[in-house]
């Protein structure tokens, strides 16, 4: 064979300048035809070309640098054209850089054309392009002559098989496969025709094979693609390790340390395909190569030494999160940290570099990733929860494709439901729903796992919100889910995954159909729920091989499928879970230790752990159960929520083997986790009716405990009390703390720093009623924002105030607080009738004493509370309702719970009546009884109790007391020691226009909403009747139509004394704080009047917290509610935080309130109402000392005679009881009631 031809030198001349070219073409000219060389006009064509080339390349973004490129082509086209088809060297030589040319002017027309008419020229000119280079190449690579001492065949081949994956695979994006397998053809041919002596060349060729091969395996997802990638790859690292010379080849990362990278990655990806085997040694030989290629990068290479740092640390954090428990390494997460962190820095210091903000936004969304699989595997740092939600915001918003935009979603995703597991704090939940929904619609076709998370998300959102449609959509996406694992890309780990996904969310459909929703949905459709449950939960369990390190997450929701199945189906024969229940313990431990770690294989330890007590649970193994409770409850490793909710079940179970002092231990470690937990003190209202939902008895269990454990009544009642209202003290403890420090002289009379509440009240003030529900929550303060950003840096945590006011109910204060009369609080349980079911009496007397009520059963009180809670009073339901009210509640209350402690007080003389039990006029009153509305009994109307309403009858409460209600004895303490010392204001006497010297009512009219949803009601009527009554007494100022602002400013900065609410109500059973008065616009909620309590400053002047400011607050005496359901505790899961629209007017600081505990018949209520204040006025009239019929006198501001509110209230509903006909109209008479001190 003839030696190969050479090349003759080109001369060195000096190149001209791209934006030169227009000016200086005649140069130009004459530096290409002035070569001495006698070749051919061939070789003339393709130096010209070359140096076209070269001026191209010096600045390729020069105006006229594509005219040069251009010329180029016709260039090297000329060259071609003159050189023989006989000539086998020059001609593949000249064809081969034609392919070249022709590949630059593709690669340099913008991707995105301007205009349409751009874009279909453009496409088709693109699309000539690539096939002409195609060709082209394909001609050149068919010319070259093989040469054992040559490596053109192989570089010519090599440059077709490129070509194939660039201009045909990746240029189009129906992802042609034909170009794959072309590819790979070329790029074998390269490598076999690749001289033995190219080391290099050889290397570079087997990494183009490699990566056309992995191409086609992430198409079609082919092993033996892969694997014979890898193999590739080897060779080329075994060929090129020990030269130490990087050479020139164009592979990925193109040196020995690139070799080395890609192969780390492409083992990662092999054990992705075989992750079933349980094979763990391709993710070591991943890390072991990924660190190599790392180290094997010279720093100075900044690009490329970022990019091998972060494929190392995504290596160890594949082989970290692959293994079982204990042979994970901590030092793999750490490492995994610090790489991932040195990544990003050497990333940010890529100053020039063109892709250096895309390349950030994908470095910070890896360590991000990484930051949130050490605190999800460890839960030991939240820290590391916070930085990665950084560093995922900051990813979002950085330049990058598609798929790293979702990986960011899908990172936040996952964190705010994190966040929303460990606060309980819904708004990360909706950001949590909100990113990842964000995530599915940003993919055409979206992963499985952004499927599966966005699932998982709206499952939670139904566990918080309980809306239907959260649950329908997860079902929904949870089946998209499982379809789209089903591809070959997926393995049988993938597809567990999503099945466990479907059996969580089958359960909840279940558990929502037995307890009814409305629907329609009978005991049927729950059994067939459940059987769907398990069937997932059993396939789930089935895909997952006892090597995955998530087998542990899918027995835990096959033992909770089996358990809720063997406990809502037990005639059905299900299989045991002796087994499971083994498997479990061996993997999380079962020694009666004190659990210490927080988290294991990524999920929440407690939460694994409680799972493994209800499972024992259903094997009727009650002592272990108990016990795996009582460790998870006593972990402080576990989340809040999960111990507390573990406690009470400890409890329970201990109570019910009669071992009252063990779960007395229980329930009160509960009840003082939910006090002092500071993730629970930070949530707005609806979040803490969420979480108290689910912790429903505490308050009733802990004083039934505490008396078989033999402590004293007070104690058992302190506890009881410290277990209700929880919110409530909650929400006022912040502007307690305000008045606390004002007074002691901390606060100066400032806020501190100027935000926090007031900013509130003001957000509060301005927000429109169009918002949606969302936004509305938003609203809702978190309570120790109030205290920490308000409150002097002298002021103690929020547990530390409420601590401090409860231990005010000493015997000596609680005999104080009776001293106006008996005050009663009912516990009721299913533990038997010796200290289940009682009531506390406290009196001034004697202090506290325990009554127990043999007759009074727990289910009684829960079946007639079904009933009360359905009590309507419509014209529909008149009859039923008045029914179930006169021959069952009424009497039943009578005899098993009013009429006994009535009994008790009469015997110990308690409610005797003196000389100083008398009104103005010398007339005998009735003792008073104050009954705590907290619990299931304080939700009935104790006040209409009887069997006899007839004048001179003995056998109700409505003859032998006058009763008043308060929402927890601690509330009666706060009123009257805390609001009812604020001094009046000072007025003038002699002032003519002082508003304060006449007794003010605010009447506030709201006749019908806006939206015409709601009737519209005869205010005119009420208003007329109310002047008649007040005679001159009270001076009355209608208020119609006002807004919220309005309202509120008004409540606190009046010097009315009666404010009277003539407008609609609404109560939510499900979330109480959303009971609301429906202004014209807007809603008046429950929650938002308890957050404004006493030194809010809701006034015209926010900012300041003075002793003046605090008695603008408190001003009025009496808030009179003529709206319906406005004092009905009507949730059955919160009846121990006894909110309404009665009790937030209390703790708002009203000492008086009146209202219905459900709709009320018009005739009715007006008669009531016009009762009650003719003799209110007339009580008035009485204590004006010195006054006249006008009222005038020297008592002022929120006064109002003693015990007038109540007695007022009595005295009306007595004169319906004259009435034989009203008497028997139960629904109307008995549903008025007093709240207040």
């Amino acid at each position: 064979m003839a030696a190969p031809r050479t090349l003759p030198p080109v001369p060195q001349r000096t190149l001209v300048s791209p934006s030169d070219f227009d000016s200086n073409r005649e140069a130009l000219r004459l530096l290409l035809t002035g070569s001495t060389d006698p070749d051919s006009k061939a070789s003339q064509h393709s130096r010209r070309a070359s140096v076209l080339r070269q001026a191209y390349e010096h600045d390729p973004t020069a105006q006229n640098a594509l005219l040069l490129l251009e010329e180029a082509v016709e260039a090297a086209r000329a060259a071609v054209k003159h050189t023989s088809p006989r000539d086998r060297f020059y001609r593949p030589a000249r064809l081969s850089d034609l392919s070249r040319l022709l590949q630059m002017l593709y690669e340099h027309y913008p991707v995105v054309p301007t205009t349409t008419t751009d874009q279909e020229a453009q496409g088709g000119t693109r699309a000539a392009l690539a096939a002409e280079a195609i060709s082209i190449a394909r001609e050149a690579a068919e010319l070259t002559p093989a040469d054992p001492n040559s490596g053109s065949r192989a570089a010519r081949y090599s440059q077709l098989a490129r070509l194939h994956m660039q201009l045909r695979f990746k240029a189009t994006t129906t992802k042609d496969l034909a170009a794959l397998d072309d590819a790979i053809v070329a790029a074998r041919i390269a490598v076999d025709a690749t001289p033995p002596g190219y080391i290099h060349d050889a290397a570079a060729r087997r990494g183009v094979l490699a990566h056309a091969l992995e191409s086609r395996f992430r198409q079609v997802h082919r092993e033996g693609d892969l694997r014979e990638a890898i193999q590739e790859v080897e060779r080329a690292v075994a060929v090129t390790g020990g030269s130490g010379v990087p050479g020139s080849v164009h592979i990925p990362q193109g040196d020995h340390a690139g070799l080395v990278g890609h192969l780390a990655l492409m083992c990662g990806r092999l054990w992705l395909l075989r992750r079933d085997a349980g094979d763990i040694r391709l993710l070591d030989d991943a890390v072991r190569y990924g660190s190599l290629a790392e180290s094997l990068t010279p720093d100075s290479d900044l690009d490329k030494k970022a990019a091998r740092l972060r494929n190392a640390s995504m290596m160890l954090l594949r082989r970290y999160e692959a293994q079982r428990a204990p042979l994970r390494k901590r030092v793999d997460l750490d490492e995994a940290v610090r790489l991932a962190q040195d990544s990003l820095n050497r990333t940010v210091s890529l100053s020039d570099h063109q892709d250096r903000d895309k390349k950030l936004g994908s470095r910070r969304a890896h360590l991000a990733r990484v930051q949130l699989a050490r605190y999800e595997y460890l839960r030991d740092d939240e820290a590391d929860l916070e930085r990665a939600v950084e560093n995922a915001r900051r990813a979002l918003t950085a330049p990058g494709t598609k798929w790293h935009r979702c990986a960011a979603l899908t990172i936040l995703g996952t964190a705010h439901q994190l966040l929303f597991r460990s606060r309980l704090d819904s708004k990360y939940l909706e950001l949590a729903i909100d990113f990842a929904q964000d995530a599915v619609e940003e993919m055409p076709k979206p992963a499985a796992g952004m499927l599966s998370n966005f699932a998982n998300a709206l499952l939670l959102g139904f566990r918080r919100f309980r809306e239907s449609p959260y649950l329908d959509d997860a079902l929904l996406y949870a089946e998209k889910a499982l379809e789209a694992s089903s591809g070959s890309q997926y393995n049988d780990s993938d597809r567990a995954a999503r099945h466990s996904d479907l059996a969580d969310i089958y359960g909840a459909k279940a558990r929502k159909a037995a307890d009814g929703d409305g629907s329609g949905v009978d005991g049927n459709k729950s059994v067939e729920l459940l059987h769907m449950a398990l069937h997932h939960a059993l396939a789930a369990l089935r895909l997952t091989q006892p090597s995955d390190p998530h087998r542990l997450r899918r027995l835990s929701i096959y033992g909770s499928a089996v358990a809720v199945f063997r406990q809502e189906v037990p005639e059905a024969g299900v299989p045991s879970l002796d087994r499971t229940i083994q498997e479990v313990e061996e993997m999380v431990g079962s020694g009666a230790g004190v659990i210490t770690g927080g988290a294991i294989e990524g999920h929440d330890l407690g939460a694994l752990r409680s799972n493994l007590g209800r499972m024992l649970e259903a094997q009727g193994q009650l002592s272990r159960a108990r016990d795996v409770y009582e460790q998870v409850g006593m972990s402080a490793a576990s989340l809040p929520m999960t111990r507390i909710l573990a406690l009470r079940k400890a409890g329970i179970l201990y109570a019910n083997e009669a071992k009252w002092s063990d779960a007395l231990t229980m329930f009160r470690e509960a009840i003082s986790l939910l006090s002092r937990g500071q993730a629970l003190q930070s949530l707005r209202l609806d979040d803490h009716e969420d979480t108290l939902s689910h912790l429903s008895g505490l308050a009733s269990l802990s004083p039934v405990a505490a008396l078989y454990a033999g402590e004293s009544p007070r104690e058992a009642l302190v506890w009881a009390e410290r277990g209700r209202g929880i919110i409530a003290k909650l929400a006022v403890n912040a502007p307690l703390q305000l008045i606390q420090d004002h007074r002691s002289g901390n606060g100066k009379g400032q806020n501190p720093t100027g935000s926090s509440i007031f900013g509130y009240v003001k957000q509060l003030f301005t927000a429109t009623s169009k918002a949606t529900w969302r936004s509305w929550r938003g609203l809702m303060p978190p309570l120790p924002a109030l205290q920490e950003h308000e409150a002097p840096p002298s002021a103690p945590p929020v547990g530390g105030l409420l601590s401090d006011v409860e231990t005010k109910l000493t015997d000596a204060e609680l005999r104080k607080l009776a001293e106006p009369g008996p005050i009663i609080s009912y516990t009721t349980s299913r533990y038997g009738s010796t200290n289940g079911n009682g009531a506390f009496i406290i009196t001034a007397q004697h202090g506290v004493q325990f009554l127990p009520l043999s007759a009074l059963h727990h289910i009684d009180v829960e079946r007639r509370t079904r009933i009360l809670h359905s009590i309507r009073n419509s014209a529909r339901f008149r009859r039923r309702d008045n029914t179930a009210l006169g021959e069952d509640i009424l009497p039943w209350l009578w005899h098993t719970a009013v009429e006994p402690v009535l009994r008790q007080l009469d015997a110990t003389l308690t409610l005797r009546t003196t000389s100083s039990s008398r009104d103005q006029d010398g007339q005998r009153l009735l003792p008073r009884v104050w009954w705590v509305s907290g619990g299931l009994l304080g939700s009935f109307p104790l006040h209409a109790a009887g069997t006899d309403w007839g004048p001179t009858s003995r056998d109700c409460a409505m003859r032998r007391v006058v009763s008043s209600y308060v929402p927890s004895v601690m509330g009666l303490w706060l009123a009257r020691t805390v609001t009812a010392d604020l001094p009046p204001p000072e007025v003038k006497p002699d002032d003519p226009d002082s508003k304060s010297n006449t007794k003010q009512l605010l009447f506030i009219a709201v006749p019908q909403p806006a939206d015409g949803r709601m009737p519209e009601l005869n205010v005119k009527a009420e208003l007329k009747a109310l002047e008649e009554s007040a005679d001159g007494v009270l001076d009355i100022e209608p208020l119609w139509n006002p807004d919220k602002r309005i309202v509120l400013d008004r409540l606190a900065g009046d010097d009315a004394t009666v404010v009277h609410f003539a407008c609609h109500g609404t109560s939510e059973q499900e979330q109480p704080s959303k009971s609301a008065l429906l202004l014209r616009e807007e809603r008046l909620t429950a929650g938002e009047l308890m957050t404004l309590y006493v030194g809010s400053g809701a006034g015209k002047q926010p900012g300041l917290v003075t002793e003046e400011r605090q008695r603008r607050v408190v001003r009025a005496g009496l808030a009179y509610l003529s709206a319906c359901s406005v004092a009905k505790n009507g949730s059955p899961e919160l009846v121990d935080e006894a909110i309404h629209l009665a009790s937030a007017l209390f703790w708002f600081g009203f000492p008086n309130v009146v209202g219905p505990l459900w709709e009320v018949l018009d005739r009715a209520a007006r008669q009531v109402t016009g009762d009650f204040y003719e003799h209110l006025a007339k009580s008035v009239f009485l204590f004006e000392a010195g006054g006249d019929r006008k009222g005038k006198g020297n008592k002022k501001g929120r006064e109002l005679p003693p015990r007038a509110v109540a007695d007022a209230l009595h005295e009306a509903i007595l004169a319906r009881l004259q009435d034989s006909t009203a008497r028997l109209d139960y629904a109307s008479w008995a549903s008025f009631v007093h709240v207040g001190i």
